[in-house]
């Protein structure tokens, strides 16, 4: 079943569409109310059947009233007089064509040119309901001080943008800002703006992040957001996870966005608000084939040392990104970890549910430049088995920057003779004024 229509009905029974007929308010109602009140553990199955259902209330008659009458040109330009004016020759033999019909019309051509393409069916529409408005638009096409404003320019407006966001957008040479009828983009802007509460510079940061979002179908970002509203999520939700990825608007609700809600709380047990936590700050989990998610959670709990299904739920809850991150990847850096620290399997496991944000650190840029740092001699001068003792006590010193932090602190201390070994196992958490302040301390005892 076609999105276009879902949304259709979902914004008829918002009242947006005022002169729907009641049959089709109280199918969209339904829709609306079957939408928000599915659990995630319904199954996508039953999702499409309410679909369907919904759909089935819309009558062809009623379809085919709310369609473009065919034009008939003769009758305009007969009531239209002033649009006789704007016949233009063709191919130098003398050959006319109305400009209203689109075909190989030159004012035509040079309107989607400055406000990009337009199905036809759209321009007739316009030129029927305000003949005037366009007349002087085709009349002034081709002066270039005419208030005929191109895509970039409608988005500067709209967007306010400063002179180094213009800059930016000016880089931008996509097919989905300069392609596109300048109404429908407008028509998304719009919509973040009024609907989701987005500021002017949180649009920008979008547009410029993935411009492919202006050309998305206005009615596929309605459904998504109505989707992520009846899971729970407020405006703020969905500003922080668009803001972080776009493309979350281009995932079909059905096969997508449903079915990866239902991975997290039907198989991890993570719901209500944790699991708005995770979808909005981590939205890059549903581009993770759905298949997939269950397979990468138990190749987890069998290869990471783990012995309870819920010690796996709370590992993802906490830190996502392991569920993307390949096999390779989470295997180097276990086996990097037990041969560094020298630590067991329930050591390790110990770790990882501690801190399981670990395995998010690179081996060569993170984890081994700071572990030979800390057991050198002109460094920490840790042994291994003081090594496993801090870490053990606190994986996040791993996590520390070696340049910004660990590095400084220790070569100050190593300055007034104060060994890092015999330190508070937890240093390195400290502010920089808590930890002057214990510094100051030691070197005065």
């Amino acid at each position: 079943m076609k999105l276009s229509l879902i949304i259709s009905l979902a914004i008829r029974s918002g009242n947006e569409i005022h002169d729907s007929p009641p049959v089709i308010k109280a199918a969209g109602q339904n829709l609306m109310q079957d939408l928000k009140a599915l659990s995630s553990r319904t199954s996508t199955l039953v999702v499409k059947e309410k679909i369907a259902s919904a759909t089935r209330h819309i009558s062809p008659s009623y379809k085919e009233k709310r369609s473009l009458s065919k034009f008939n040109c003769e009758d305009f330009l007969s009531s239209n007089p002033d649009f006789i004016g704007l016949y233009q020759p063709h191919d130098g033999i003398g050959k006319r064509s109305y400009p209203i019909t689109g075909k190989r019309s030159y004012p035509i051509t040079e309107l989607t040119s400055r406000v990009g393409p337009m199905r036809r069916s759209y321009f007739l529409r316009l030129v029927q309901k305000h003949p005037k408005m366009m007349y002087h638009v085709l009349h002034n096409i081709h002066d270039e001080s005419a208030k005929i404003r191109s895509n970039s320019s409608q988005i500067i407006e709209d967007l306010n943008l400063s002179s180094i966001q213009i800059e930016k957008l000016q880089k931008i040479k996509t097919k989905y800002i300069y392609s596109r009828y300048r109404g429908s983009i407008r028509s998304i802007i719009l919509f973040l703006r009024n609907e989701l509460d987005m500021d002017n510079d949180s649009i920008a940061k979008i547009t410029f992040k993935s411009p492919q979002l202006l050309g998305y179908s206005l009615e596929k970002i309605k459904l998504v957001s109505i989707f992520f509203h009846s899971q729970g999520l407020n405006n703020y939700d969905i500003q922080r996870m668009v803001i972080t990825r776009p493309q979350v608007f281009a995932h079909s609700v059905e096969n997508k966005l449903l079915p990866t809600i239902q991975f997290f709380t039907n198989d991890l047990g993570i719901a209500d608000r944790k699991l708005i936590n995770v979808i909005s700050r981590y939205p890059q989990v549903f581009s993770v084939k759905v298949n997939g998610l269950y397979d990468k959670a138990k190749f987890f709990q069998t290869n990471m040392a783990l012995t309870q299904w819920r010690e796996v739920s709370y590992i993802i809850s906490m830190f996502p990104p392991v569920l993307w991150l390949s096999e390779d990847n989470l295997l180097e850096k276990a086996s990097f970890l037990k041969k560094e620290l020298d630590v067991d399997e329930a050591e390790f496991r110990d770790i990882l549910i501690t801190y399981p944000q670990i395995l998010g650190l690179s081996v060569t840029r993170n984890l081994l430049p700071k572990v030979d740092f800390l057991l050198d001699d002109n460094g920490a001068g840790l042994t291994r088995d003081q090594l496993k003792e801090f870490v053990s006590y606190q994986p996040a010193l791993l996590a520390y920057s070696l340049e910004g932090r660990i590095r400084p602190r220790i070569m100050q201390m190593r300055k007034h003779y104060i060994s890092f070994a015999y330190a508070p196992p937890h240093l390195m958490s400290y502010s920089d004024s808590k930890f002057e302040e214990w510094f100051n301390t030691q070197v005065s005892t």
